[in-house]
C-alpha cells in the first residue's frame, strides 16, 4: 500500500480479495501495512535480517514470540 492515498486502501484490498475469491488466484504480496495484510493473507511469511523468520497462518505468525520479538525491536 506504499504510495496509496489512505482513502483509496479499503478499495485497493477488495479488488485483490476479490482476484483471489472470484478468480480463485493466488496473489503474492510484499506489505508492511499490518492491518492490511492480516485482513487478506491466508499464510504469512515473515523476513528478519535477509531469513526466513516464521510461515505460517496470521494468527500463528502473530503469536510467534521471534516475529514478537524481532518486531518489538529486541535483538534475537
Amino acid at each position: 500500500m506504499a504510495g496509496v492515498s489512505i482513502e483509496d486502501v479499503a478499495g485497493l484490498t477488495e479488488v485483490i480479495a476479490s482476484v483471489h475469491r472470484e478468480e480463485g488466484k493466488t496473489v503474492l504480496m510484499v506489505e508492511h501495512h499490518m492491518d492490511v495484510l492480516l485482513g487478506l493473507a491466508d499464510r504469512v511469511a515473515v523476513m528478519h535480517h535477509g531469513k526466513l523468520l516464521a510461515l505460517d497462518t496470521p494468527a500463528k505468525v502473530t503469536s510467534d514470540p521471534a516475529v514478537q520479538q524481532a518486531y518489538l525491536g529486541e535483538q534475537l
